[in-house]
């Protein structure tokens, strides 16, 4: 299939898309895609969120994964092409309106009950294999931005780690200002202790 042909993903998660399938086995080998677990997932989720929501209203319109493959094409960039990652940005964008001025990140590795929907800044914890998502700018955040996140100095030397070896340094280790607070802690109860 080629990357220009339509996409017809839309909101409900239950609709099948015909250029991005899914690929989890019960809908890869049975094709039965009313018992895929995520699909059932996001429009539970869904209409636990906007109960009086028109599904079929929906249908047609574009989506927000739509949107920035159409900007993709113009830049050359990449989306994400897992069926479930293109429902998950197409709900919380949905749910998260104007998306050009949010500052919603989110996790794609998370299932959508665990996917924090907050627009206060606040950027999900980042794990092992954490692949983080800011839905304004339509991009994955790479290594550097995750390591300004984690306050790591920008001269660190990554030089000879792959892009996942570094994902992987970064979800094992302790944002430094914790540490700092940490350490200011245990000294503040040893002194107390002393005394």
């Amino acid at each position: 299939m080629n990357r220009f042909e339509k996409c017809n993903c839309q909101l409900d998660p239950t609709l099948v898309c015909s250029k991005h399938t899914c690929q989890c086995k019960v809908c890869k080998t049975e094709g039965n895609t009313a018992v895929c677990s995520w699909r059932i997932a996001h429009l539970e989720y869904l209409t636990k969120k906007m109960p009086n929501l028109k599904l079929k209203e929906e249908e047609g319109n574009l989506t927000y994964m739509q949107i920035m493959e159409m900007h993709a094409r113009e830049i050359g960039g990449q989306v994400p092409q897992s069926a479930r990652e293109r429902s998950l940005l197409n709900i919380m964008a949905f749910l998260n309106q104007p998306v050009d001025g949010s500052d919603l990140i989110l996790d794609l590795t998370q299932t959508i009950s665990w996917c924090q929907d907050r627009t206060d800044g606040v950027v999900p914890t980042i794990a092992t294999k954490s692949r983080l998502f800011c839905v304004a700018q339509g991009n994955e955040l790479s290594c550097g931005q995750l390591m300004d996140l984690m306050g790591v100095p920008t001269d660190a030397n990554f030089n000879n780690l792959t892009p996942a070896t570094v994902r992987k340094v970064l979800g094992n280790m302790m944002h430094i200002g914790d540490v700092g607070m940490m350490r200011g802690v245990a000294f503040g109860l040893r002194t107390s202790l002393l005394f």
